[in-house]
């Protein structure tokens, strides 16, 4: 009876929002704060060089929360939450997560009461069966709008909650405001992670998503509508980074943004249309894009005015907080919360005892620092692993005469991650977190077969990564395209080849042909005679690229014939292990070629570089840049 009471005693509240005050005119702030692209970083700590750190982890970001929260505030994450450090793999991969467990994100998220969560593509790194009993362990609702059933007829998870809150008004009255939310995750996410969710599941476009049910959130009396949207900013129709696009909608008053671990409000943007920075808007809504491993807090202000009865959204504003923040003159970085840690602790501690098992040495270190721009020991040592593997795997089958080629790139080589994001393994012990630092993400192992023409088409794509040295020019020139990530940066083991940077590219970053006539690999050779454009080859790589990821022509699930199960981190540890000592030297099967002796070609890089660059006497350091990477000189690859 008690039950039946309380559940009209709702009702009533709902229907009239004025239980706690009957006026029907108020004024009202509601804060919304927001993570993105966490990546298991529940803990500031760096597990691939084992030492504690200021400058991520949601224990710091839990500080900035807490300065951050109002009497009206609402906490949200957007993806990417569960993979992306050892601490993810350790959980997926060694512990398990018993049915009943909780994850340890979700232990540090429940204690900081998050309302709500949407997915971000990474969460499907681990499989269907894996997340579904992740989400089971957190205390608020997950949701996606874009993802269906495997006939695309119903939605998979619940495509939209409608969050019930009361907030003090200007004059100290409670009043109820309902939050609608709808969260919205990169379509390409089948095709990316096609081994745990091809056949499963169906993703819809994200835009057409959202319009869809902003009138179905309306016509359940939302007063405000939020957009969890796992996807970064571009001003160009995309499929994939579509706040833009999702901004336009009307009704939806703020988006929080993701994926590209970049941040917004920002400079950066300023130019784009119909974009305030001052604000924080982006056509009429509200926008927080905050970074990633929780670097920085999104924060969103909105101002609400009771009219008739009815709530408007008279304004908004969006920022987002750094961890790194000026303090008397210089910058520091907010502490940690030790609660929060203490809610981690055990898990924290499980990781670093995985991290630290020692799997084999190194005779030589393996960095990534000049990854981009010579051949280089971290990408030998992934290919002769991948290569050591699929050739078991492959004997006794019509492909087991087949020529070979691996293909690797550099996953942490600066870029968005900073002048600190690069592998750096000194010679000596490897244990798994140096591993898992040279091949960061769960990928798993799949075998192409590929015509020659098909694998110059693949490093044409791969050459997308350098500008088009001006040969006029005598100015120091910027050698990398910074558009475009380095994990998309192959380098093919097996054959041998020049990169002609003084030509356009053949593609651009989609892997639209726009060079038809445009050739930047040269003397591409296999055992050293010019590759046959129809001989068939046998190439090596990851699911993300052999399913498309990288946008390379050709590449979309249709030219495997071996896909394994075994991620391509524990086909590494196997090779070494058997191996014991490995001595992965470069084997130079790559080079610019030469160009003209008055041009001057730059590069940037960490500036820990510096502890190397002896083996490097053709790279000449000029200066630390204000970003805080190292800018470095090609010197001996001119014309004599």
């Amino acid at each position: 009876m008690q039950k039946w009471i309380g559940m009209g005693l709702l009702v009533l509240i709902g229907l009239s929002g004025c239980l706690f005050s009957d006026a029907q005119e108020a004024s009202l702030k509601l804060r919304i704060l927001a993570t993105t692209d966490l990546h298991c970083n529940a803990m500031d700590y760096d597990y691939y060089r084992d030492n504690p750190i200021e400058d991520f982890g949601l224990a710091r970001t839990a500080t900035l929360m807490q300065k951050a929260r109002t009497d009206n505030t609402l906490l949200f994450d957007n993806g990417d939450l569960i993979q992306g450090n050892p601490m993810g793999d350790y959980v997926a991969r060694v512990q398990g997560l018993p049915a009943g467990a909780v994850h340890p994100m979700h232990k540090a998220m429940n204690f900081l009461k998050y309302d709500a969560a949407g997915f971000g593509n990474h969460e499907f790194n681990y499989g269907l069966e894996f997340l579904n009993r992740v989400i089971a362990g957190a205390d608020f609702p997950y949701i996606c709008s874009n993802l269906y059933n495997a006939s695309g007829t119903e939605h998979y998870f619940k495509p939209y909650v409608i969050l019930d809150r009361y907030f003090l008004d200007q004059a100290g009255e409670k009043r109820l405001v309902r939050i609608g939310v709808l969260s919205v995750l990169p379509p390409q996410v089948i095709q990316w992670d096609a081994g745990h969710l091809a056949g499963k599941l169906v993703a819809k476009d994200m835009v057409e998503s959202v319009r869809a049910l902003v009138p179905v959130l309306q016509e359940q009396g939302a007063d405000v509508i939020v957009v969890l949207a796992h996807a970064g900013i571009e001003f160009v129709p995309t499929q994939e980074n579509t706040v833009y696009w999702l901004a336009q909608i009307p009704g939806v008053h703020a988006i929080i943004a993701g994926h590209t671990h970049d941040t917004f409000p920002s400079e950066k943007y300023r130019q784009g249309p119909n974009v305030n920075i001052q604000k924080g808007t982006i056509q009429h809504a509200a926008v927080a894009l905050a970074g990633a491993y929780g670097n920085h807090l999104g924060v969103i202000d909105i101002s609400l005015e009771l009219k008739q009865g009815k709530w408007h959204v008279a304004d908004q504003k969006s920022e987002v907080w750094p961890l790194i923040q000026p303090k008397d003159g210089v910058m520091k970085a907010v502490p940690a919360a030790p609660l929060v840690q203490a809610v981690v602790k055990q898990d924290h501690e499980n990781t670093l005892a995985y991290v630290r098992k020692e799997v084999g040495k190194t005779l030589i270190p393996l960095h990534t620092y000049t990854a981009q721009v010579q051949d280089n020991p971290v990408m030998e040592l992934i290919n002769q692993a991948q290569i050591w593997y699929i050739q078991e795997k492959l004997k006794d089958t019509e492909y087991q005469d087949l020529p070979m080629l691996g293909a690797a790139a550099p996953f942490k080589c600066g870029g968005r991650g900073g002048p600190t994001s690069y592998t750096d393994v000194p010679a000596g012990a490897l244990a798994i977190k140096d591993i898992a630092n040279v091949y960061v993400y769960p990928n798993t192992l799949k075998a192409l077969c590929l015509t020659g023409e098909e694998v110059r088409e693949w490093l044409e794509m791969s050459a997308v990564q350098f500008r088009q040295l001006d040969i006029q020019d005598t100015k120091p020139q910027s050698l990398l395209n910074e558009e475009f990530p380095s994990f998309n940066f192959d380098i093919l083991d097996g054959v041998t080849f020049e990169i002609d940077i003084t030509q356009p590219p053949r593609y651009d970053m989609k892997g639209n042909l726009i060079g038809p006539q445009s050739h930047r690999i040269v003397n591409l050779c296999y055992q050293g005679k010019p590759i046959d454009a129809q001989q068939k080859f046998i190439v090596v790589t990851n699911n993300y690229r052999a399913y498309g990821g990288g946008n390379f022509p050709g590449l979309n699930g249709s030219k495997i014939v071996y896909s394994g199960t075994d991620e391509v981190r524990q086909v590494i540890v196997a090779y070494i292990q058997q191996q014991k000592t490995i001595d992965p030297k470069p084997n130079g099967n790559w080079r610019f070629t030469d160009w003209p002796k008055e041009l001057r070609v730059c590069f940037p890089t960490g500036p820990k570089f510096s502890q190397y660059a002896q083996e490097s006497p053709q790279l000449k350091a000029l200066q630390v840049l204000e970003n805080g990477f190292a800018q470095y000189e090609i010197e001996e690859n001119s014309q004599k």
